[in-house]
């Protein structure tokens, strides 16, 4: 399912940019984690609109995946086989002591180990039993999404990370479907590390960016027991990198992309709607249309139309989180 969701993100960056004869600049490890991220918010949209006619079902999902992974199976293992090369090279050339080596060592087996922990857990605990994967489990039961009987209000939320859920609940994979968000930990953590303000960052303080995030009980707290919290901060660390690039805001593709990770961050946790999306919207609209006009550089009218198209990519990434609440409860959000 994790392949799919990359094959599905990869085909559709490659076809928006070959469209537009584009070339994003990404790194081999930037691309996987955007695509990885776009193709959640894609298969998760999808799922929304099956579960709303009642055709969440093994077939539709298996189907699903299928194609997906047929549309950019061979682009992602090309990608992966990018990042292993790069991999290799920079621990080439990381002449630093063995001491630090071997924590790098013990840093990875670290994480692997929390995966294989967190796999052989019974349930989730915490409010993620309550509500969250109880969601996706009668989803997975009944293929189809229905209000939960005294958690009403709570449907209304935006429940991107619990179609995910689900789908893998009808995979067969009840119990392992919580590890799932271990990935988008991975994705964030790979635009933390491989983007365009740490571009000429060393091994050294990638490592150190890693053990920052690994170590943050904020983090690893939500990362195991099937909350949707990573679900929003991957999504919003996406928004950032792409939205603070060199002249993004003035860049209309770019700025599509980054309404869409935005919207879907804010879809995943609505608090991110005060958090960061007016934050980071306020600061585009001063670097795209405010700053020009004061400096006389620039051109406002190139940074007001990737404004629009930034906001254009937030409402795409609303639509059906508002067919969901309009179908079930006649209230768009």
């Amino acid at each position: 399912h994790v392949f799919a969701c990359v094959s599905a993100g990869i085909g559709f960056l490659d076809a928006i940019t070959s469209l537009k004869k584009r070339d994003m600049g990404l790194s081999p490890v930037a691309k996987l984690s955007s695509c990885f991220l776009l193709g959640i918010g894609l298969v998760g949209s999808t799922y929304c609109l099956l579960a709303l006619i009642g055709l969440l079902t093994f077939i539709y999902v298996l189907l699903l995946d299928f194609v997906f992974i047929m549309i950019g199976g061979r682009k992602v293992s090309r990608l992966l086989h990018e990042i292993y090369c790069s991999i290799c090279k920079d621990l080439s050339s990381y002449k630093q002591s063995l001491f630090l080596k071997s924590w790098i060592v013990i840093l990875i087996l670290s994480c692997v180990v929390m995966v294989v922990h967190s796999m052989i857990l019974p349930i989730p605990c915490g409010d993620a039993a309550a509500f969250y994967m109880v969601i996706s489990k009668v989803m997975a039961e009944t293929g189809r999404l229905r209000p939960l009987q005294l958690y009403e209000s709570f449907t209304t939320i935006g429940l991107l990370g619990e179609f995910h859920f689900a789908a893998l609940m009808i995979l067969g994979s009840g119990t392992l479907c919580k590890t799932f968000t271990s990935f988008l930990l991975l994705s964030a953590i790979g635009l933390l590390v491989d983007n365009h303000f740490f571009s000429t960052l060393r091994t050294d303080g990638k490592v150190l960016t890693v053990v920052l995030v690994l170590s943050s009980t904020s983090v690893t707290n939500y990362a195991w027991d099937g909350k949707v919290d990573l679900f929003g901060m991957a999504f919003g660390i996406a928004a950032l990198v792409w939205s603070l690039r060199n002249n993004a805001v003035q860049d209309r593709l770019i700025m599509l992309f980054s309404g869409l990770f935005l919207g879907w961050a804010t879809v995943s946790k609505v608090s991110q709607a005060l958090s960061l999306a007016v934050p980071l919207f306020g600061f585009l609209v001063w670097q795209g249309c405010i700053a020009p006009c004061f400096s006389n550089t620039g051109d406002w009218r190139k940074g007001f139309s990737g404004l629009c198209w930034f906001l254009i990519g937030f409402a795409l990434a609303y639509i059906p989180h508002v067919i969901k609440n309009i179908a079930l409860f006649n209230e768009p959000l």
